[in-house]
C-alpha cells in the first residue's frame, strides 16, 4: 500500500510541466505505484528525465526546425539544390518551394540570406 511520495520524486513532480494535463500525471503516478515496492514513492524508472522544467523554454516550431534543417545541409552541400533535395528526401521543387516560404535566398554557392 502506497502511502506518499519521497519529497525527491515530489519536487520533481512539481518541477515538471505536464503538457499531457491531468491524464499525464495519472498515468505517471500510476506506473509509479505499479513498480514501487515499498509504501514510499521514490524517484526511479517511472519517472521520466523531469530534472528540468520546460516552463519558460521556447519550444522551436516545426517550420523553425525546419528552417534550420534546410540551412544547416545547404551550407554542408555548398548550396547544391539536388544534393540537398536528396538529403531531405524530397523533390527540388518541394525544396525551392520551402526555400520561398522560409525566405532562405541563394546569393552564390554556399552563401544564403534568411530574411528576419
Amino acid at each position: 500500500e502506497i502511502t506518499s511520495f519521497s519529497p525527491q520524486a515530489m519536487e520533481l513532480l512539481l518541477a515538471y510541466d505536464f503538457q499531457g494535463n491531468v491524464r499525464e500525471l495519472e498515468n505517471l503516478v500510476e506506473r509509479a505505484v505499479i513498480l514501487s515496492s515499498g509504501s514510499e514513492i521514490e524517484q526511479g524508472e517511472w519517472l521520466p528525465d523531469l530534472r528540468v522544467s520546460t516552463r519558460g523554454v521556447e519550444t522551436p516550431t516545426l517550420e523553425q526546425l525546419q528552417r534550420d534543417h534546410i540551412l544547416e545541409r545547404l551550407r554542408a552541400r555548398s548550396g547544391n539544390i539536388g544534393l540537398v533535395a536528396k538529403d531531405l528526401g524530397i523533390s527540388r521543387t518541394t525544396l525551392w518551394r520551402r526555400m520561398k516560404e522560409y525566405e532562405i535566398e541563394t546569393r552564390a554557392p554556399g552563401r544564403f540570406d534568411v530574411a528576419q
